[in-house]
């Protein structure tokens, strides 16, 4: 089965969430289950990893119309969906092995809070999520929870997480410090910061850039947290909001300057005004990492968008990263964006070869 253009830019856009829920999908391969005989055993995942993007689907769906009570098959058809699109269909596929998956009800609930966040939908995230007893799953139910308002439950919720390794304990632990402090404006940059993680992007924006004129200016992260939420305001092009919280972002340390006056350059970019736009991208201070630099060209590519298409496609250049091939495809030039898409699975999802 082949999939369509539509499809194909879905899978390069869903980033974290789908990397979220491949990891929880690890092994989804096949089972424990004996094989069948009409169909061959197929490492999907392996096959996605390398590339083969419609073939991982395939073999996943075809697994799980094979054997719809194998639990990794339905995780791995629920993902092919989820990344097509078919978000119903992606949520009725777990819930239909909910009751044989055993231990493995947990992530499979925490797959159906990642495939509701996808559906905007913050109520079964929070429902989904809680009842899910893993660390990701929780953490997406306290942001769900907070995107309410209800900081309580969101402390229930975070507090027994803030201890686990990596990101998610990470990003618990500084939701619970900002939601304890007794100047409440922590706890509205918390709730702000849940609501950009629940996909509330524009009304994220506008919180933030109110609370952080707010608290101290002392505040050691208050040059990077403004920046970020700069760099936020641009992606939803409120050139108001992202100039207003620059102005908050001078106190930026020295690791982060290029990144300061790469987002100035941004603003030409989000107004439309190509000739000052070109030239920003092209006076980046020699301090910007090659990474960075071609993040931010990106990035005012997008934002010059189809309008202005010609200088768009001109800032991307050669440049052959995942940045820069989604730009090209968002601004409607697919040949550009199958060029210029790294040798991953992001080539087949650009339609490369």
């Amino acid at each position: 089965m082949a999939y369509g253009t539509a499809s194909r830019v879905r899978r390069a856009r869903l980033g974290t969430v789908g990397t979220l829920f491949l990891s929880l999908t690890a092994g989804c391969g096949g089972g424990d289950e004996a094989p069948s005989p009409e169909i061959p055993q197929v490492d999907a995942t392996a096959l996605l990893i390398s590339g083969d993007v419609d073939a991982a689907f395939s073999a996943w769906e075809r697994a799980f119309a094979a054997d719809p009570q194998n639990v990794q098959a339905a995780i791995g058809s629920s993902y092919a969906a989820m990344i097509q699109g078919r978000l119903d269909e992606a949520d009725r596929i777990l819930a239909s092995v909910e009751p044989v998956s055993g231990a493995e009800i947990g992530p499979i609930r925490a797959r159906r809070a990642l495939i509701a966040l996808e559906a905007g939908n913050r109520d079964q995230v929070l429902e989904f999520g809680k009842s899910s007893g893993t660390a990701e799953g929780q953490i997406l139910a306290a942001e769900a929870a907070l995107c309410r308002s209800d900081w309580d439950d969101a402390k229930v919720l975070l507090d027994p997480i803030a201890g686990v390794g990596g990101a998610v304990g990470e990003s618990a632990a500084v939701y619970l410090q900002r939601l304890s402090e007794e100047d409440m404006a922590w706890g509205d940059l918390a709730e702000a910061e849940a609501c950009w993680a629940m996909g509330m992007h524009a009304s994220a924006v506008d919180a933030a850039a109110e609370v952080l004129g707010t608290l101290p200016q002392s505040w050691e992260r208050m040059g990077e947290e403004a920046l970020v939420w700069a760099n936020r305001a641009l992606r939803e092009r409120n050139v108001e909001a992202a100039e207003s919280l620059l102005g908050q972002a001078g106190s930026v340390d020295a690791l982060h300057r290029w990144r300061l006056g790469a987002t100035k350059a941004l603003v030409k970019c989000a107004e439309g005004k190509v000739d000052a736009c070109v030239r920003g991208m092209d006076g980046l201070s020699p301090e910007t990492p090659p990474r960075g630099r071609s993040d931010t060209r990106a990035m005012g590519a997008f934002l010059l968008g189809a309008d202005h298409r010609e200088a768009a496609i001109g800032l991307l250049g050669d440049d052959k990263t995942a940045a820069a091939a989604q730009a090209a495809y968002l601004i409607g030039d697919s040949e550009t964006a199958a060029r210029l898409a790294p040798d991953s699975h992001l080539k087949s999802a650009f339609g490369g070869r």
